[in-house]
């Protein structure tokens, strides 16, 4: 079948139609890339420069509540420093205490304490370990061991004046602080008195209770 020339010409402009790219404005796909990755850097060297030059001020307030919050969460202090100082070393306690189970004197103790120390550094302060004891502050002496029993009123003793006591509850510490220094390699004893609770917590001195199976009483 012979073909004409001017269908030839009709059949080559419609395949030219076709696949023939529409009129407009083109990129290539490695610029377009390329305009990508350049407008995410602006973006972000614009934020790093506006975080910048934002007063310091403004910064803070918006810390100030997270930073509150996280001290209060972690609740007091707790101090780890609590071993005795290392002037002076216990040798010898003696202990009397006196409990009272009736409930009219609260579960109360009255102890009186002699403590026998050997002095390893000189210095004026000598602290104990007190936890839910009160001592009479009165009551207080310290004086060389020069005989093998000694109490606080011991003539032959040389007294060492108290000139002040001071509670430090955060490390269940009493410190006592003499007018003068005690002497390395010398013996001491310390004497007070004191009131303290007699719990139930089991722990230490304390009080328990049981139920009488054949009384149902409970003792």
């Amino acid at each position: 079948m012979a073909v004409s020339r001017e269908q030839l010409t009709m059949d080559n402009a419609k395949s030219d139609s076709m696949f023939s790219r529409p009129s407009g404005c083109y990129v290539t796909r490695t610029k377009a890339f390329g305009f990508i990755l350049m407008v995410a850097l602006l973006a972000v060297a614009v934020g790093f420069i506006t975080y910048n030059m934002t007063p310091c001020s403004s910064k803070n307030l918006s810390s100030s509540p997270s930073n509150a919050s996280a001290e209060e969460s972690q609740g007091p202090i707790k101090f780890t420093d609590v071993r005795l100082p290392t002037h002076t070393k216990p040798l010898y306690y003696k202990i009397e205490l006196i409990p009272y189970l009736d409930p009219a004197k609260n579960f109360t103790i009255d102890g009186k304490v002699g403590i026998d120390l050997l002095c390893l550094a000189d210095t004026n302060k000598v602290t104990i370990h007190v936890k839910n004891i009160t001592v009479n502050a009165g009551s207080v002496s310290l004086v060389e061991k020069v005989v093998e029993e000694v109490d606080s009123e011991n003539r032959n003793a040389t007294n060492y004046a108290v000139v002040g006591t001071q509670y430090d509850t955060l490390r269940d510490f009493y410190n006592i602080t003499l007018r003068h220094s005690l002497k390395a390699g010398h013996t001491y004893r310390l004497y007070m008195e004191f009131e303290a609770l007699l719990g139930d917590e089991l722990a230490g001195f304390y009080r328990s209770s049981y139920t009488d199976n054949d009384t149902n009483e409970t003792r």
